[in-house]
């Protein structure tokens, strides 16, 4: 089950829909609150982190994920609009198993799933 974690809902539920074409399970949420609560009930077999966030940024929340015992290893791929390159250094630095632009790169975040479901956690 992969998380979707947005606050926009309407983008939260097209990449759901999205990913079940490619024949992915996922849910979405759409504050950090609930993907913790989420995440103390299930082990996601990836995450899909919006960068842009109300009360806490993708780059606070992939932190918290990365200091979580049993999700810690969870690939996560951060998914935005766009970031300048030293934040997106600063994602790679803390974790993130990959960037995906928004609107564009539909096809990246399928590959990158495929990937991650084909790699051991460590």
């Amino acid at each position: 089950m992969i998380l979707i974690i947005d606050d926009n809902e309407d983008v939260a539920q097209v990449t759901v829909e999205l990913l079940k074409i490619y024949g992915y399970e996922s849910t979405a949420v759409t504050t950090w609150r609930a993907a913790v609560a989420w995440m103390r009930r299930t082990r996601p077999s990836a995450v899909v982190l919006d960068v842009m966030m109300p009360e806490m940024t993708g780059l606070e929340m992939l932190s918290m994920i990365r200091r979580t015992p049993g999700v810690a290893d969870v690939p996560v791929f951060l998914y935005t609009a766009g970031m300048e390159p030293r934040r997106e250094e600063d994602a790679i630095a803390l974790g993130a198993n990959g960037l995906i632009h928004k609107g564009s790169d539909f096809e990246c975040l399928i590959e990158k799933v495929r990937q991650a479901e084909h790699t051991p956690a460590n």
